[in-house]
């Protein structure tokens, strides 16, 4: 693989980088409310644990949003591919979460047939500059 395509495939695989850290921080929330559950609302504590909540939150929304953007994106410069193989790959791998042995079974094609697919697709994908993405 190529310096190019590697760097290509590190700004597709960003969607699920972003939704890990979200899925994480959703369940630091819900472990937030079990606690803030038990506290009670007088106690000085229980407010500091409120306001880490609330920033916890916003956090996790401002992390969602990021994520959307990014799928967003990321579909955009694939939708630009006018193969319909290599947009299924990409699609398949990069924004459904397929590993390539799972895009090779459910494409039924060999596994070298896929990943010279993958490669011609991520020679032919274009990322947008920083300006054209915002």
């Amino acid at each position: 693989m190529t310096g190019e395509q590697e760097k290509k495939r590190a700004w597709l695989r960003r969607a699920k980088t972003i939704e890990k850290y979200v899925q994480a921080l959703q369940e630091k929330v819900v472990q937030y409310k079990e606690i803030q559950s038990l506290c009670n609302s007088d106690d000085l504590d229980s407010l500091e644990l409120l306001q880490e909540l609330e920033q916890e939150i916003q956090e996790q929304q401002k992390q969602a949003e990021e994520l959307l953007a990014v799928r967003e994106s990321i579909k955009k410069a694939i939708s630009y591919l006018h193969d319909d193989e290599l947009k299924e790959i990409l699609t398949r791998h990069y924004l459904t979460y397929e590993t390539i042995e799972s895009v090779i079974e459910n494409m039924y094609y060999g596994s070298r047939t896929i990943q010279r697919k993958h490669l011609k697709a991520l020679d032919k994908i274009m990322i947008p500059k920083e300006s054209e993405m915002k």
